[in-house]
């Protein structure tokens, strides 16, 4: 935008120099075309400054058209501008202060992003106008600086003159590069020891009922474990030795993105439309009860159902009556579909998520909130309740979030990845105890029935 507003000016300030009227272009001296030119500056401030508050960097609107109107509406004001000295916008536009902003703007550019990213809502403790406020002053000193200590030197020919050219280069280059990893790298995962053959959670009785049935050999209990990428990225570490461990062999068919209803899902602002395998999950999830014959299933997804959705025009989120009540009965039949081959049918309640994304303003996006979270499981807990049997509640949450509150690690080691989100293979790991003797003891009561039967 900015190039092809200059280019406009550029043009017509060698049209005005050729017919010798220095200073003003050549229709700028009729009052009609003034009035026309100063018009459509000020109509491009307005779009420009409505463009700011309106657009985010993930509305698709930004994208279908967004830059492109942005782009012209910048034209429109430099060519205003320029093509006008006396007018307002030129006026507006030579205050000092701005002048100077314009004279450092590069430096705005390039520090904006890596100040946001390290001055976040959870570094500050801030939100809203004073989080914008603490940022912008950053930016600016920061933009500043850099200006003066190195940008301006360089143009004059000056900076590499001295030694001393080295501090403020060495101090801007460790700057930058102290913002932007502490602002994006998360805690190394931590390693877990585990000792293979262990059999640690298990009941003696369960224990002596596995080693009978030869499930910690050639027939090990089959947990197949469906989802979205949570129980994907879940299943690798609980997987993990489980055999000789626990009797149990997890079959991981998570897939990324999985949601069972056909909803438009919001998520960090941006509108989209279900495509993963799971759209067709009936058809799915039966066709692997089938080939994978398991004796538990495994249900960990809904990542996309703490999301405000779009539904005939309208938003919905969990915990509007309505909406909750369209989800428990989605999820009761993902349930019964589950357990109709004589499966028993694990629900693991969600975790809470801690992405290091935030709204503009700080915030917390409507599908981070715990509050969330907390409805969800209680639609779980109903659906389970009303079972009569085939389910059984696992509460993740209360597992990976003991204190009420997003956990990164638990006992010394890193349990989510740096996303907030998936669960990491020390997670899962982490989990064997405390998940695989309820699946062992579920899936034991599962093949009795089927021996009996």
């Amino acid at each position: 935008s900015i190039l092809i507003g200059a280019a406009l000016a550029c043009v017509l300030t060698m049209v005005q120099r050729r017919r010798g009227e220095p200073g003003m272009a050549p229709v700028a001296h009729r009052a009609r075309w003034r009035a026309v030119l100063t018009a459509a500056g000020l109509a491009g401030l307005a779009v420009v400054l409505l463009a700011s508050w309106w657009f985010t960097g993930t509305a698709a609107a930004t994208y279908r058209g967004g830059f492109l109107v942005v782009g012209g509406a910048s034209a429109a004001v430099i060519a205003a501008a320029a093509t006008v000295p006396g007018g307002p916008l030129a006026g507006v536009l030579s205050v000092r202060p701005l002048v100077w902003l314009g004279t450092v703007s590069y430096g705005v550019y390039l520090w904006h992003f890596p100040v946001a990213v390290f001055l976040d809502a959870a570094r500050t403790g801030l939100a809203g106008p004073a989080l914008l406020a603490v940022r912008v002053a950053a930016t600016v000193a920061l933009a500043a600086a850099s200006y003066y200590l190195v940008e301006r030197p360089v143009l004059e020919g000056t900076f590499w003159r001295s030694v001393r050219a080295a501090l403020p280069a060495a101090a801007l280059l460790a700057g930058t590069v102290a913002v932007v990893v502490v602002g994006t790298v998360a805690p190394a995962a931590s390693a877990v020891s585990r000792t293979a053959g262990t059999t640690r959670g298990l009941p003696a009785a369960t224990q002596a009922s596995l080693v009978a049935t030869h499930a910690f050999s050639t027939r090990p209990l089959r947990f197949l474990l469906v989802g979205d990428s949570l129980a994907m990225t879940m299943a690798v570490g609980l997987g993990a030795g489980s055999v000789p461990s626990y009797g149990v062999r997890v079959i991981n068919k998570g897939e990324f993105g999985c949601d069972p209803d056909t909803s438009v899902a919001i998520w960090e602002g941006l509108h989209i439309t279900p495509t993963s395998p799971c759209v067709d999950w009936p058809a799915l999830w039966t066709a692997e009860l089938a080939r994978y014959r398991p004796d538990v299933v495994g249900l960990l997804m809904a990542r996309w159902s703490v999301c405000d959705r779009i539904v005939n025009g309208a938003v919905v989120h969990v915990g509007q009556p309505a909406w909750d009540a369209h989800l428990e009965a989605e999820y009761a039949q993902v349930v019964r579909v589950l357990a109709s081959r004589g499966a028993r049918v694990v629900v693991f309640t969600l975790p809470f998520f801690s992405p290091p994304n935030e709204q503009p303003d700080g915030a917390v996006w409507p599908e981070d909130q715990p509050a969330r979270v907390v409805a969800f499981n209680r639609i779980l807990t109903r659906v389970v309740a009303a079972s009569h049997g085939a389910a059984t509640l696992v509460d993740l949450n209360r597992l990976l979030d003991p204190t009420g509150q997003y956990a990164a690690q638990l006992d010394g080691r890193t349990v989510r990845w740096p996303d907030g989100v998936h669960i990491t293979v020390a997670g899962g790991e982490w989990l064997q105890q405390r998940v695989l003797p309820v699946v062992a003891e579920d899936g034991l009561a599962v093949r009795a029935t089927r021996a009996a039967s």
